[in-house]
Formats: C-alpha cells, sequence, structure tokens
C-alpha cells in the first residue's frame, strides 16, 4: 500500500500536509511543531474513527463515521486548518525536498491579506460538494490525485 503525500503552501511556506493511504487512513499535519511532542493533527482511519492530537495528546476523538474501505455516500470533513492572516506571515518557507509531494496545492498569498484562511480536507463522492464552512466564501478546491476514497482540499476565507 503506496502513501501518498500532498503539500498546501502559499508562496513557499508549508501551511500543512497530507497524507493518504488508500483505504487505511487519512492524515492532516498542520505545519506548526509544538515544541516537544511534533505537529499537531488529525488522523481518519479506515474504521471510521477520528481523532485530533497535539501537545501530546488526543484532544477529540470520534467514531462511527464512514468507514475508508467502503464508498462514502456524503461527504465528510476530515479537519479544518484554520489560519489567521497575522500568523501566516510567520510560517517558515517550505523545507527543501519538494519532490516527495505527489501534488502541491499552490494557495494564493493575496486571500491572506486580513481575515482567516481555512483549509478544509474532505472525503468527498465524485461530483459533489465538499461540506460548507460556516461563515466562509470558497476560494478554490483541488481534488487530490490517486486518493482512495476521494480527497478534496477546499480553500475558505472568513
Amino acid at each position: 500500500m503506496t502513501t501518498l503525500r500532498y503539500a498546501v503552501v502559499t508562496s513557499g511556506k508549508l501551511l500543512c500536509e497530507v497524507s493518504c493511504s488508500p483505504r487505511a487512513s487519512i492524515v492532516v499535519l498542520a505545519h506548526r511543531e509544538d515544541g516537544t511532542f511534533g505537529y499537531p493533527h488529525a488522523t481518519y482511519h479506515v474504521d471510521g474513527t477520528r481523532h485530533f492530537q497535539s501537545l501530546g495528546a488526543t484532544l477529540m476523538e470520534e467514531r462511527g463515521l464512514p468507514r475508508l474501505d467502503r464508498a462514502v455516500s456524503d461527504a465528510v470533513n476530515v479537519f479544518a486548518l484554520t489560519i489567521r492572516s497575522e500568523h501566516a506571515r510567520r510560517i517558515p518557507p517550505m523545507p527543501a525536498g519538494s519532490s516527495v509531494y505527489a501534488e502541491i496545492v499552490d494557495v494564493p498569498d493575496s486571500i491572506f491579506g486580513h481575515g482567516q484562511v481555512r483549509i478544509s480536507t474532505d472525503i468527498v463522492v465524485p461530483g459533489q460538494a465538499a461540506p460548507e464552512q460556516a461563515f466562509c466564501e470558497k476560494v478554490m478546491e483541488k481534488d487530490l490525485p490517486g486518493t482512495v476514497p476521494p480527497v478534496r482540499i477546499t480553500i475558505w476565507k472568513g
């Protein structure tokens, strides 16, 4: 089973990384290190369990979501990462080695002018919309090639 890695970037800065193992797991890593404990992340497991971890602890766990080894009938949000404009300016440049990514989703720097940007990672049904994000306007979306089930990155401004 091959794990595919995808990067979401703006102006050469890595905002988050999405790793997809077909029919096994989807992991979203926020590119903000928590010192000793590494990077905050969300993991969606094959059995339909989703958890969020940061600062060395599980902050939330949800069970009973659609399984990854079966077709989904409705879109499911894996994780929505919110980045405030003032924080985006402090994100360090993307590390060398961008060739490890199957795809790079390039977010226009202009949308970070003020307010906040939300990066939503969703399991989708082909031809259907990703789940809406409250109080946000959709800026762009990109289906990640080679993902099973299909995964989409949607960028929202709010």
